[in-house]
């Protein structure tokens, strides 16, 4: 007689999987010197997209492993994980669909790009002399 294996043991052995994808795919980059920031871009949403439903089932099945494995800026990597799963959701309309990328555009943004020391383009290339909310470069009281 054989055992079926239990709903854990396939989602453990998917999340392996995945993980294995993941390496593979950055030791790739990895030694592939100056194209390495094309891939990266290309599947930045769906390694967010594992990156969030592993750790989701992990907190579900294996709580003391997925402590063991957090991982920092949770609310920007679930963000990312949501817009590639925009494109499948079929409840939505496709303004809201758009609403949905406006919102996700605008909080990325407060987090990434209104978080940087870099001015706009054009501007000065100098870091800011004072701190707005903690957001300066820490070099910024040269």
């Amino acid at each position: 007689m054989t055992t079926r294996p239990s709903g854990n043991d396939i989602a453990l052995r998917l999340i392996a999987q995945d993980v294995m994808f993941l390496r593979r795919f950055f030791r790739t980059v990895a030694t592939s010197q100056d194209r390495a920031v094309v891939p990266i871009f290309c599947l930045y949403n769906y390694m967010c997209l594992i990156i969030h439903e592993s750790h989701k089932a992990l907190r579900r099945i294996e709580p003391d492993l997925a402590a063991a494995l957090a991982y920092d800026h949770a609310p920007a990597i679930e963000r990312a994980r949501n817009s590639v799963k925009l494109f499948d959701d079929k409840a939505r309309t496709p303004a809201e669909v758009s609403a949905e990328f406006r919102r996700i555009i605008e909080q990325h943004r407060h987090e990434h790009l209104n978080n940087t020391w870099l001015g706009p383009a054009g501007a000065s290339c100098a870091p800011p002399r004072r701190s707005e909310a903690g957001s300066a470069h820490p070099d910024a009281t040269r």
